[in-house]
């Protein structure tokens, strides 16, 4: 789908906000400005991301026209995060800059402090990383001057990423940390959950191995509990990598093969394809090749029965090369 460009940036309504509203607002636009926001807010819940866009960019016009500066904000933050997830980060950039612009007028400092956070990890995926830096070090100082302690927690989880993306580890485990002791007094599990494997990565970086695992471990009893299912392999996986490494071989062995049982259960045939690629990695890695193979093998059928065409090639590949390894080594 192409979309079409944002309209240009809105002119200053210094000057038109003491007009009163009511003379401005015919009810039949304001209602049908009003409708479409609504229904684009149903069709993003619904996953129509595309249909949602649509009807926002038609309430974009109404409200522009009406002077409306608070539903500007709305509509452009909407925007913005829709963008963002289907991964049009340009457009995403130019609605959310419009939207901070709007909330920093409107001195909406909620929705200033949440369109910060977004746009910041926008402009991260857009390899902006000191621009959004600033923004995530604005959201810091913000949060803490309305006492708003989950905006807190998100701000210092952005600013760990990106002192972890720079290279500054020390910094990252600092930031994360923080963060985390955050969310465990708002009780929210899953961004807690989320900076716990990006804390155990981080340690795993520096060569903390035990704090590699009780971090990674931390998160994989919250995601049991929590049944969420994208940190819960997430965390398995650092745990599985940091137990193999060290040569742990009969731990790493049982998280993998929970991990096959959870994406079995769970139905999700790409996570089951994986773990059977690590139970193959781990047996070739021991040099028993008959169960590397197999499950290799397994994991090559699992892909072609679900239509997973390029992990199968991938697994052809590396399966292949094993079996050349051990014939030099024969």
């Amino acid at each position: 789908m192409v979309f079409p460009l944002l309209p240009p940036s809105p002119p200053p309504y210094i000057a038109q906000v003491e007009v009163p509203f009511s003379d401005l607002q015919p009810p039949v636009d304001r209602a049908e400005a009003d409708r479409l926001l609504q229904a684009g807010f149903e069709q993003r819940d619904r996953g129509s991301l595309e249909k949602a866009i649509d009807n926002w960019l038609e309430a974009l016009q109404i409200y522009d026209r009406l002077v409306d500066l608070e539903a500007l904000t709305v509509v452009y933050t909407a925007l913005g995060n829709a963008y963002a997830d289907i991964e049009r980060y340009d457009l995403a950039e130019v609605a959310l800059r419009r939207a901070l612009g709007l909330a920093r007028e409107v001195e909406d400092l909620p929705r200033r402090l949440i369109v910060l956070d977004r746009l910041g990890e926008v402009l991260l995926r857009r390899s902006a990383v000191n621009p959004a830096q600033n923004l995530f070090a604005e959201a810091l100082e913000l949060s803490r001057q309305v006492d708003n302690q989950e905006g807190e927690a998100i701000a210092l989880g952005n600013l760990g990423l990106v002192a972890a993306l720079s290279g500054d580890l020390a910094e990252a485990i600092k930031h994360y940390e923080n963060a985390i002791e955050l969310y465990q007094g708002i009780d929210d599990p899953i961004p807690e959950t989320t900076l716990l494997n990006r804390l155990g990565a981080v340690y795993w970086r520096v060569g903390d191995y035990d704090n590699t695992i009780g971090a990674f471990g931390a998160a994989l009893r919250q995601a049991r509990v929590s049944i969420d299912l994208p940190n819960y392999f997430r965390a398995l996986d650092g745990l599985i990598e940091a137990h193999a490494t060290v040569g742990r071989y009969a731990r790493a062995l049982e998280l993998i093969e929970e991990r096959v049982e959870v994406a079995r259960e769970a139905g999700v045939p790409i996570e089951e394809i994986r773990a059977l690629r690590m139970l193959g990695q781990l047996y070739g890695t021991a040099g028993n090749l008959p169960q590397a193979r197999r499950f290799y093998e397994g994991a090559i059928a699992l892909a072609r029965t679900a239509g997973e065409g390029q992990e199968e090639l991938r697994l052809r590949d590396e399966l292949a090369e094993l079996l050349y390894d051990f014939l030099l080594t024969d």
